[in-house]
Protein backbone atom coordinates (compact mmCIF):
# COMPACT_ATOMS: atom_id res chain seq x y z
CA UNK A 1 0.00 0.00 0.00
CA UNK A 2 1.07 3.87 -0.68
CA UNK A 3 1.58 6.04 2.27
CA UNK A 4 -1.75 7.63 1.87
CA UNK A 5 -3.14 4.38 1.95
CA UNK A 6 -1.35 2.96 5.37
CA UNK A 7 -2.58 6.31 6.68
CA UNK A 8 -6.78 6.10 5.27
CA UNK A 9 -6.32 2.16 6.37
CA UNK A 10 -5.49 2.87 9.91
CA UNK A 11 -6.44 4.62 12.75
CA UNK A 12 -2.61 5.33 13.64
CA UNK A 13 0.98 3.80 13.07
CA UNK A 14 2.38 3.07 15.97
CA UNK A 15 6.61 3.51 15.65
CA UNK A 16 6.54 0.45 18.77
CA UNK A 17 4.66 -2.09 16.81
CA UNK A 18 6.06 -1.29 13.19
CA UNK A 19 9.12 0.93 12.87
CA UNK A 20 9.93 0.12 9.59
CA UNK A 21 6.39 1.91 8.61
CA UNK A 22 6.47 4.40 10.84
CA UNK A 23 9.84 6.06 9.59
CA UNK A 24 8.43 5.38 5.97
CA UNK A 25 5.22 7.26 6.26
CA UNK A 26 7.09 10.00 8.26
CA UNK A 27 9.91 10.52 5.67
CA UNK A 28 7.17 9.97 2.99
CA UNK A 29 4.43 12.42 3.81
CA UNK A 30 5.91 16.00 3.43
CA UNK A 31 4.59 15.20 -0.76
CA UNK A 32 1.10 14.65 0.32
CA UNK A 33 0.37 17.42 3.23
CA UNK A 34 -0.93 20.12 0.64
CA UNK A 35 -3.81 17.39 -0.50
CA UNK A 36 -4.94 16.53 3.14
CA UNK A 37 -4.37 20.28 3.75
CA UNK A 38 -6.16 21.64 1.45
CA UNK A 39 -8.48 19.14 0.05
CA UNK A 40 -9.38 17.81 2.70
CA UNK A 41 -8.25 19.96 5.87
CA UNK A 42 -7.19 16.57 8.12
CA UNK A 43 -4.67 17.30 10.31
CA UNK A 44 -2.17 14.71 10.73
CA UNK A 45 -0.72 14.19 14.33
CA UNK A 46 3.38 13.60 14.30
CA UNK A 47 5.03 12.29 17.73
CA UNK A 48 7.81 10.10 18.55
CA UNK A 49 4.85 7.32 19.39
CA UNK A 50 2.98 7.55 16.38
CA UNK A 51 1.60 9.04 13.22
CA UNK A 52 -2.31 9.77 12.84
CA UNK A 53 -4.10 11.07 9.87
CA UNK A 54 -7.59 12.54 11.55
CA UNK A 55 -10.19 11.76 9.05
CA UNK A 56 -13.43 13.47 9.81
CA UNK A 57 -16.24 13.21 7.60
CA UNK A 58 -18.25 15.21 5.68
CA UNK A 59 -21.46 14.86 7.30
CA UNK A 60 -21.98 12.38 10.11
CA UNK A 61 -23.84 9.90 9.19
CA UNK A 62 -25.55 6.78 11.89
CA UNK A 63 -23.76 4.18 10.23
CA UNK A 64 -19.97 6.19 11.42
CA UNK A 65 -20.16 4.56 15.01
CA UNK A 66 -17.77 1.68 16.47
CA UNK A 67 -19.16 -1.37 14.69
CA UNK A 68 -18.21 -3.77 17.91
CA UNK A 69 -20.60 -2.15 20.34
CA UNK A 70 -24.17 -2.53 20.08
CA UNK A 71 -25.52 -0.23 22.49
CA UNK A 72 -25.27 2.94 24.38
CA UNK A 73 -23.42 1.87 27.62
CA UNK A 74 -20.66 0.70 26.01
CA UNK A 75 -19.95 4.13 24.66
CA UNK A 76 -20.23 5.09 28.24
CA UNK A 77 -18.02 3.04 29.30
CA UNK A 78 -15.60 3.75 26.39
CA UNK A 79 -15.67 7.24 26.89
CA UNK A 80 -14.99 6.92 30.53
CA UNK A 81 -12.41 3.98 30.18
CA UNK A 82 -10.78 7.01 27.98
CA UNK A 83 -11.00 9.59 30.87
CA UNK A 84 -8.99 6.94 33.33
CA UNK A 85 -6.48 6.39 31.16
CA UNK A 86 -5.55 9.87 30.32
CA UNK A 87 -4.87 10.41 34.17
CA UNK A 88 -2.65 7.50 33.94
CA UNK A 89 1.09 7.66 32.72
CA UNK A 90 2.17 6.02 29.69
CA UNK A 91 3.36 2.35 31.35
CA UNK A 92 1.71 2.81 33.92
CA UNK A 93 0.05 -0.36 35.34
CA UNK A 94 -3.44 -0.81 36.95
CA UNK A 95 -5.63 -3.73 37.86
CA UNK A 96 -9.63 -3.94 36.81
CA UNK A 97 -10.91 -3.03 39.98
CA UNK A 98 -9.80 -0.04 40.26
CA UNK A 99 -11.13 0.96 36.94
CA UNK A 100 -14.65 -0.64 37.61
CA UNK A 101 -14.75 1.41 40.98
CA UNK A 102 -14.04 4.60 38.83
CA UNK A 103 -16.81 3.80 36.27
CA UNK A 104 -19.16 3.36 39.44
CA UNK A 105 -18.07 6.51 40.46
CA UNK A 106 -18.87 8.51 37.60
CA UNK A 107 -22.70 7.29 37.43
CA UNK A 108 -25.31 8.16 39.59
CA UNK A 109 -24.98 6.33 42.66
CA UNK A 110 -26.62 2.96 42.59
CA UNK A 111 -27.49 3.02 39.19
CA UNK A 112 -24.17 1.03 37.86
CA UNK A 113 -24.07 -2.62 39.17
CA UNK A 114 -21.25 -5.11 38.68
CA UNK A 115 -23.74 -7.91 40.19
CA UNK A 116 -25.43 -7.69 37.02
CA UNK A 117 -24.21 -10.07 34.28
CA UNK A 118 -25.30 -7.98 31.47
CA UNK A 119 -22.96 -4.67 32.61
CA UNK A 120 -20.15 -6.91 33.39
CA UNK A 121 -20.22 -8.62 29.58
CA UNK A 122 -20.58 -5.21 27.82
CA UNK A 123 -17.33 -3.76 30.22
CA UNK A 124 -15.66 -6.80 28.52
CA UNK A 125 -16.53 -6.01 25.67
CA UNK A 126 -15.57 -2.75 25.62
CA UNK A 127 -12.38 -3.54 27.25
CA UNK A 128 -11.74 -6.03 24.31
CA UNK A 129 -12.07 -2.93 21.71
CA UNK A 130 -9.85 -1.34 24.01
CA UNK A 131 -7.15 -4.07 22.95
CA UNK A 132 -8.12 -4.40 19.36
CA UNK A 133 -7.19 -0.06 19.55
CA UNK A 134 -3.68 -0.68 21.33
CA UNK A 135 -4.97 1.51 24.17
CA UNK A 136 -4.15 -0.75 26.89
CA UNK A 137 -2.54 -4.05 27.38
CA UNK A 138 -3.34 -7.71 29.69
CA UNK A 139 -0.32 -8.45 31.82
CA UNK A 140 -2.37 -10.89 33.78
CA UNK A 141 -5.54 -12.74 34.46
CA UNK A 142 -8.44 -13.26 32.20
CA UNK A 143 -11.36 -11.14 31.58
CA UNK A 144 -13.41 -14.55 31.35
CA UNK A 145 -12.72 -15.04 34.77
CA UNK A 146 -14.36 -11.41 35.73
CA UNK A 147 -17.36 -12.37 33.95
CA UNK A 148 -18.32 -15.16 35.93
CA UNK A 149 -16.84 -13.92 39.04
CA UNK A 150 -16.64 -10.40 39.59
CA UNK A 151 -14.10 -10.19 42.84
CA UNK A 152 -11.54 -11.61 39.94
CA UNK A 153 -8.73 -9.19 38.98
CA UNK A 154 -7.05 -8.63 36.09
CA UNK A 155 -3.59 -6.41 35.34
CA UNK A 156 -3.72 -4.25 32.53
CA UNK A 157 -0.69 -1.38 31.69
CA UNK A 158 -1.69 2.04 29.59
CA UNK A 159 -0.14 2.11 26.32
CA UNK A 160 -0.44 6.38 26.28
CA UNK A 161 -2.40 6.19 23.00
CA UNK A 162 -5.42 7.23 24.51
CA UNK A 163 -5.08 10.88 24.86
CA UNK A 164 -4.72 10.78 21.03
CA UNK A 165 -8.04 8.67 20.19
CA UNK A 166 -10.28 11.97 20.52
CA UNK A 167 -10.15 14.68 18.32
CA UNK A 168 -8.88 17.58 19.13
CA UNK A 169 -11.91 20.44 18.83
CA UNK A 170 -11.00 24.17 18.38
CA UNK A 171 -13.77 25.28 20.83
CA UNK A 172 -15.25 23.76 24.04
CA UNK A 173 -17.41 20.94 23.47
CA UNK A 174 -19.33 21.13 26.91
CA UNK A 175 -21.98 23.26 25.54
CA UNK A 176 -23.00 21.11 22.56
CA UNK A 177 -26.01 18.67 22.95
CA UNK A 178 -25.92 17.57 19.57
CA UNK A 179 -24.11 16.55 16.01
CA UNK A 180 -25.76 19.51 14.27
CA UNK A 181 -24.16 21.71 17.67
CA UNK A 182 -21.01 20.42 16.19
CA UNK A 183 -21.62 20.90 12.66
CA UNK A 184 -21.96 24.59 13.44
CA UNK A 185 -18.68 25.20 14.59
CA UNK A 186 -17.05 23.90 11.41
CA UNK A 187 -19.51 26.32 9.35
CA UNK A 188 -18.91 29.15 11.74
CA UNK A 189 -14.66 28.83 11.66
CA UNK A 190 -15.09 28.66 7.67
CA UNK A 191 -18.09 31.36 7.50
CA UNK A 192 -15.88 33.23 5.47
CA UNK A 193 -14.26 30.78 2.94
CA UNK A 194 -17.53 29.01 1.51
CA UNK A 195 -16.10 27.74 -1.30
CA UNK A 196 -13.04 25.97 0.86
CA UNK A 197 -15.60 24.67 3.05
CA UNK A 198 -17.41 23.15 0.41
CA UNK A 199 -14.49 21.61 -1.15
CA UNK A 200 -13.33 19.96 2.06
CA UNK A 201 -16.81 18.54 2.56
CA UNK A 202 -16.72 17.19 -0.94
CA UNK A 203 -13.61 15.52 -0.82
CA UNK A 204 -14.21 14.33 2.40
CA UNK A 205 -17.74 12.68 1.96
CA UNK A 206 -15.97 10.90 -1.41
CA UNK A 207 -13.24 9.44 0.78
CA UNK A 208 -15.49 8.29 3.24
CA UNK A 209 -18.88 7.55 2.26
CA UNK A 210 -19.90 5.02 -0.57
CA UNK A 211 -21.84 7.38 -2.50
CA UNK A 212 -22.79 10.73 -2.63
CA UNK A 213 -26.20 11.24 -3.61
CA UNK A 214 -28.05 14.74 -5.15
CA UNK A 215 -30.74 15.87 -2.69
CA UNK A 216 -32.43 18.07 -4.90
CA UNK A 217 -32.01 20.23 -8.21
CA UNK A 218 -30.55 23.46 -6.44
CA UNK A 219 -27.89 20.78 -4.47
CA UNK A 220 -24.07 22.65 -4.63
CA UNK A 221 -22.41 19.81 -3.55
CA UNK A 222 -24.02 17.75 -6.64
CA UNK A 223 -23.18 21.02 -8.57
CA UNK A 224 -19.44 21.65 -7.26
CA UNK A 225 -18.95 17.59 -8.16
CA UNK A 226 -19.88 17.94 -11.92
CA UNK A 227 -18.52 21.20 -12.64
CA UNK A 228 -14.78 20.37 -11.17
CA UNK A 229 -15.13 16.67 -12.05
CA UNK A 230 -11.36 17.06 -13.81
CA UNK A 231 -9.60 18.23 -10.71
CA UNK A 232 -11.63 15.46 -8.29
CA UNK A 233 -10.58 13.02 -11.24
CA UNK A 234 -7.26 14.07 -11.58
CA UNK A 235 -6.98 13.58 -7.60
CA UNK A 236 -8.26 10.41 -6.85
CA UNK A 237 -7.00 8.33 -9.80
CA UNK A 238 -3.68 10.35 -8.86
CA UNK A 239 -3.41 9.48 -5.25
CA UNK A 240 -5.91 7.06 -4.31
CA UNK A 241 -5.37 4.97 -8.01
CA UNK A 242 -9.09 5.34 -8.14
CA UNK A 243 -11.93 6.47 -10.28
CA UNK A 244 -14.60 8.90 -10.33
CA UNK A 245 -17.80 7.61 -11.98
CA UNK A 246 -20.51 10.52 -11.86
CA UNK A 247 -24.31 9.24 -12.73
CA UNK A 248 -27.54 11.52 -12.78
CA UNK A 249 -28.10 11.42 -9.25
CA UNK A 250 -25.32 9.90 -7.52
CA UNK A 251 -21.38 10.29 -7.81
CA UNK A 252 -18.74 7.65 -6.57
CA UNK A 253 -15.08 6.31 -5.97
CA UNK A 254 -14.46 2.95 -7.44
CA UNK A 255 -11.12 1.81 -6.92
CA UNK A 256 -8.39 0.14 -8.83
CA UNK A 257 -8.40 -3.88 -7.97
CA UNK A 258 -4.98 -2.86 -6.50
CA UNK A 259 -6.12 -0.02 -3.90
CA UNK A 260 -7.15 0.04 -0.36
CA UNK A 261 -8.88 2.57 1.25
CA UNK A 262 -10.35 1.87 4.23
CA UNK A 263 -13.79 -0.69 4.29
CA UNK A 264 -14.65 -1.29 0.65
CA UNK A 265 -17.74 -2.94 -0.73
CA UNK A 266 -17.87 -5.81 -1.45
CA UNK A 267 -15.43 -7.42 0.72
CA UNK A 268 -14.79 -11.35 0.23
CA UNK A 269 -17.78 -12.51 2.79
CA UNK A 270 -20.60 -14.54 1.82
CA UNK A 271 -23.03 -11.55 2.89
CA UNK A 272 -21.24 -9.19 0.96
CA UNK A 273 -22.30 -11.68 -2.23
CA UNK A 274 -26.15 -11.84 -0.08
CA UNK A 275 -26.53 -7.85 -1.21
CA UNK A 276 -24.22 -8.13 -4.74
CA UNK A 277 -27.69 -10.81 -5.44
CA UNK A 278 -30.35 -9.04 -3.79
CA UNK A 279 -29.28 -5.40 -6.00
CA UNK A 280 -30.04 -7.85 -8.88
CA UNK A 281 -33.36 -8.62 -7.52
CA UNK A 282 -33.86 -4.72 -6.69
CA UNK A 283 -33.00 -3.82 -10.41
CA UNK A 284 -35.07 -6.42 -11.88
CA UNK A 285 -38.01 -5.21 -10.13
CA UNK A 286 -37.23 -1.67 -11.50
CA UNK A 287 -37.12 -3.06 -15.17
CA UNK A 288 -40.30 -5.23 -15.39
CA UNK A 289 -41.98 -2.03 -13.95
CA UNK A 290 -42.65 -3.34 -10.44
CA UNK A 291 -40.91 -1.10 -8.21
CA UNK A 292 -40.70 2.61 -9.90
CA UNK A 293 -37.92 4.98 -8.84
CA UNK A 294 -38.26 9.00 -8.48
CA UNK A 295 -36.74 11.43 -10.11
CA UNK A 296 -33.49 11.06 -7.93
CA UNK A 297 -33.21 7.26 -9.02
CA UNK A 298 -34.95 6.89 -5.04
CA UNK A 299 -37.17 3.71 -4.63
CA UNK A 300 -39.48 4.15 -1.79
CA UNK A 301 -41.34 0.42 -0.86
CA UNK A 302 -42.66 -1.02 2.24
CA UNK A 303 -40.80 -2.98 4.47
CA UNK A 304 -43.09 -6.04 3.87
CA UNK A 305 -42.12 -5.42 0.45
CA UNK A 306 -38.24 -5.37 1.00
CA UNK A 307 -38.40 -8.28 3.30
CA UNK A 308 -40.14 -10.50 0.42
CA UNK A 309 -37.57 -9.70 -1.67
CA UNK A 310 -34.85 -10.84 0.45
CA UNK A 311 -36.80 -14.01 1.47
CA UNK A 312 -36.91 -14.90 -1.92
CA UNK A 313 -33.25 -14.80 -2.40
CA UNK A 314 -32.49 -16.73 0.54
CA UNK A 315 -34.91 -19.45 -0.88
CA UNK A 316 -33.29 -19.26 -4.22
CA UNK A 317 -29.55 -18.84 -3.53
CA UNK A 318 -29.29 -20.35 0.38
CA UNK A 319 -27.76 -23.36 -0.69
CA UNK A 320 -24.98 -21.27 -1.72
CA UNK A 321 -24.60 -19.41 1.46
CA UNK A 322 -22.60 -20.48 4.53
CA UNK A 323 -24.37 -22.30 7.22
CA UNK A 324 -24.53 -19.46 9.52
CA UNK A 325 -26.58 -17.25 6.93
CA UNK A 326 -28.47 -20.42 5.97
CA UNK A 327 -29.65 -21.37 9.46
CA UNK A 328 -30.55 -17.61 10.41
CA UNK A 329 -34.26 -16.90 10.66
CA UNK A 330 -36.18 -14.77 7.87
CA UNK A 331 -36.26 -11.92 10.26
CA UNK A 332 -32.57 -12.51 11.58
CA UNK A 333 -31.33 -12.65 7.95
CA UNK A 334 -33.76 -9.51 6.91
CA UNK A 335 -31.74 -7.73 10.20
CA UNK A 336 -28.06 -8.67 8.62
CA UNK A 337 -28.89 -7.49 5.11
CA UNK A 338 -30.35 -4.33 6.39
CA UNK A 339 -27.87 -3.86 9.12
CA UNK A 340 -24.94 -3.81 6.47
CA UNK A 341 -26.92 -2.42 3.44
CA UNK A 342 -27.59 0.54 5.62
CA UNK A 343 -24.26 1.06 6.88
CA UNK A 344 -23.07 1.09 3.28
CA UNK A 345 -25.91 3.83 2.92
CA UNK A 346 -27.38 1.09 0.04
CA UNK A 347 -31.19 1.64 1.76
CA UNK A 348 -32.18 3.64 4.57
CA UNK A 349 -35.30 2.09 7.26
CA UNK A 350 -37.81 4.26 8.48
CA UNK A 351 -38.86 2.93 11.61
CA UNK A 352 -42.19 5.05 11.76
CA UNK A 353 -43.68 4.67 8.31
CA UNK A 354 -41.93 1.12 8.69
CA UNK A 355 -40.60 2.11 4.62
CA UNK A 356 -37.43 1.33 2.79
CA UNK A 357 -35.95 3.59 0.60
CA UNK A 358 -33.40 2.11 -2.09
CA UNK A 359 -30.63 4.60 -3.27
CA UNK A 360 -28.97 4.31 -6.32
CA UNK A 361 -25.96 2.78 -6.01
CA UNK A 362 -28.07 -0.84 -5.66
CA UNK A 363 -28.77 -0.80 -9.62
CA UNK A 364 -24.89 0.24 -9.88
CA UNK A 365 -23.57 -2.77 -8.27
CA UNK A 366 -25.11 -6.46 -8.39
CA UNK A 367 -24.14 -9.80 -8.44
CA UNK A 368 -24.32 -12.45 -10.88
CA UNK A 369 -22.99 -15.91 -11.00
CA UNK A 370 -21.18 -16.30 -14.19
CA UNK A 371 -22.98 -18.94 -16.08
CA UNK A 372 -26.11 -17.09 -14.65
CA UNK A 373 -28.75 -15.25 -17.08
CA UNK A 374 -30.95 -12.01 -16.17
CA UNK A 375 -33.54 -14.70 -15.24
CA UNK A 376 -31.67 -16.52 -12.72
CA UNK A 377 -30.99 -19.75 -14.48
CA UNK A 378 -27.58 -20.87 -13.29
CA UNK A 379 -25.55 -25.02 -13.70
CA UNK A 380 -22.75 -24.25 -10.79
CA UNK A 381 -21.72 -22.37 -7.57
CA UNK A 382 -18.79 -20.10 -9.30
CA UNK A 383 -19.84 -16.26 -9.12
CA UNK A 384 -18.70 -13.53 -10.77
CA UNK A 385 -19.96 -9.67 -9.78
CA UNK A 386 -20.51 -7.77 -12.74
Amino acid sequence: MTTLEELFNRRWIVRDYDKELYYRVRDQLPKYQKFLQEKLDYPVIITPQLIKLEKIPGEAESWMGIQDFSSKLEYQFFCLILMFLEDLDAGQQFVLSELTEYLQVQFPKGSLKWENYTNRRLLIRTIKYCFQEQLMLRHDGAESDYLSDQTQDVLYENTGLSRYFVRRFSQPITDMNSLKDRSAIGDIELDEERGYLRRQRIYRKLVMEMAVYKTDQTDEDFIYIKNYRRILEHDFNELFQAQLHIHKNSAYIVLDEEASLGTTFPDRSNLSEVILLINRFIRDKVRNGQWQANDNDQINVSQLEFLNLVTECKQRYRANFTKKLRDLSSQDFFQSVTDLMQRFNMIRLDEVSRSVTIYPICGKIIGLYEDEDEEGERDDDTNEDE
